[in-house]
């Protein structure tokens, strides 16, 4: 029995009891099993790598080259006459040195380049240096992105000679780039500043300057027409630069202020963020009806014109100088074309006249009249007369003071009482008799006189600031005439 028991003990032939797995022990099967994957992976990756982009080392290994080796060329001498720049087969301009030393590019003239932005391009059109040779006569060169470069660059200089740059892909580990040089077989590593260098479409070189060099503190001329708004004309006066005459759509004086703050400091102001590119028929940019245009000349004879088409998100396209080049400005720039109105710009005075140029002034009312006389006996010295009475010049200036300080006070709006009589009139004459302006102000609703001035009626003022200066001018009369 107990040798039964101990056969039936040992039997081998005997199933053991099974085991349970815990789920902590599978946990960690499947993560030794999920490292041995990826590192089997990356192996993978790796040698594949190194076959696509050809190891650095060979069965024996190279001595390191000598920076002198690694100069691919260098002109020091001779500056670059032309280089042709071909970007991905799909743009192709020609940068090209004119007489004065600057650069413009050959299929379009005067183009307009910006010298800093190719400022590294030609740094590197002189002298090249590479970092390394990655193979000096490689089986093919498909591998590095130089059978269909990125780049090709056609480099000529004043002396004759000349150089063709390929530059193909960025090599992945490291911050530069695969290219070949001239006929030579060799693949060579350049740093990837080269390629940033060349790799400049046509429109990131152009300028971003306005090209005008408009004077905008000597501006003589100015026109602004807008969508929708009669064209607005100025001229700059006469007798002094920095005043100005509106002369369309009414003739008026011009707030100076306000046209040197709001307007043509706003003009000198205005800064370029984007070159576009050319205007072409395929792209809608809104200067088929422009919301505004802009003329303008200053005293040395340099003009600007400014096309303003359609606001995108980024800014408003613009165009400059009449030509077909497109750029994106700042929209907030142009927000100075909001005051651009005759209304807005108009000198608040209805006659603000310099009393240097002026020997009388005839004051009418419908019940009474006054001629202010004005003598200019010399340089320090002014004699007043009203209606043939003498005035001290201290009485006679405040009250010219009085009469030119009117201002109106709103829009007019209902132009048909531009053909009323008028309540009162003012004119000036000048030192020779002639008259220089003269203001009228006609009936026009309980508190106000419509303003007509040059036969134009455009403004009005409230009543009571005429019946005081006549009630003023009344006065000075009674007194001046009782002493």
């Amino acid at each position: 029995m107990g040798e039964e028991n101990g056969l039936r003990k040992n039997n081998p032939l005997k199933k053991a009891p099974k085991r349970r797995v815990s789920p902590s022990t599978m946990v960690v099967i499947a993560i030794v099993i999920s490292l041995l994957f990826a590192i089997y992976a990356y192996t993978l990756l790796q040698q594949a790598h190194n076959k696509s982009t050809v190891s650095y080392s060979t069965s024996e290994e190279q001595a390191p080259l000598e920076a002198s080796e690694l100069l691919l060329f260098a002109e020091p001498n001779s500056p670059v006459a032309r280089i042709q720049i071909k970007i991905d087969k799909e743009e192709c301009y020609t940068l090209k040195l004119l007489e004065s030393g600057k650069y413009d590019i050959e299929e379009y003239p005067d183009y307009g380049v910006d010298e800093a932005r190719i400022a590294s391009m030609l740094k590197h059109a002189l002298s090249l240096q590479a970092v390394s040779l990655i193979d000096s006569n490689p089986d093919s060169i498909e591998i590095y992105g130089l059978l269909n470069p990125k780049i090709v660059a056609d480099i000529s200089y004043t002396n004759g000679n000349s150089h063709r740059l390929l530059l193909g892909n960025t090599i992945p580990t490291q911050a530069s780039i695969y290219a070949m040089v001239d006929n030579n077989p060799a693949v060579y590593e350049l740093k990837a500043a080269v390629l940033s260098s060349f790799n400049r479409p046509l429109s990131s070189i152009h300028t971003v300057r306005f090209q005008s060099k408009i004077d905008t503190d000597a501006i003589t001329h100015l026109i602004i027409e807008k969508e929708d708004e009669r064209e607005l004309e100025i001229i700059s006066s006469e007798n002094d630069l920095y005043l100005y005459d509106i002369i369309h759509p009414f003739k008026w004086h011009a707030h100076s202020v306000r046209m040197t703050e709001e307007i043509t400091n706003a003009i000198g102001n205005l800064k370029i963020s984007k070159y576009v590119g050319k205007e072409t028929s395929e792209c809608d940019y809104g200067f088929s009806e422009p919301k505004a245009y802009i003329y303008a000349a200053d005293t040395s004879g340099n003009i600007l014109t400014l096309s303003v088409g359609n606001e995108v998100a980024n800014g408003t396209y613009v165009k400059i100088d009449n030509t077909n080049d497109v750029y994106l400005t700042d929209t907030e720039q142009l927000s100075f074309l909001s005051n651009a109105t005759a209304y807005h710009l108009a000198d608040q005075f209805t006659h603000l006249v310099q009393i240097d140029a002026v020997s009388a002034v005839n004051i009418q009312s419908r019940e009474n009249s006054y001629h202010l006389q004005i003598l200019h006996a010399s340089q320090n010295s002014t004699l007043f007369q009203i209606n043939h009475i003498n005035l001290s010049e201290k009485a006679g200036r405040n009250l010219y003071q009085k009469i030119v300080s009117l201002q109106f006070d709103n829009v007019l709006i209902d132009s048909d009482s531009s053909k009323s009589t008028p309540v009162y009139s003012i004119d000036f004459i000048d030192i020779l008799g002639n008259p220089i302006t003269k203001v009228e102000y006609l009936p026009y609703d309980d508190a106000h006189y419509a303003v007509r001035k040059d036969e134009e009626c455009h403004f009005v003022i409230k009543k009571a600031k005429l019946e005081n200066l006549f009630t003023l001018i009344s006065n000075i009369v009674m007194h001046a005439g009782s002493e």
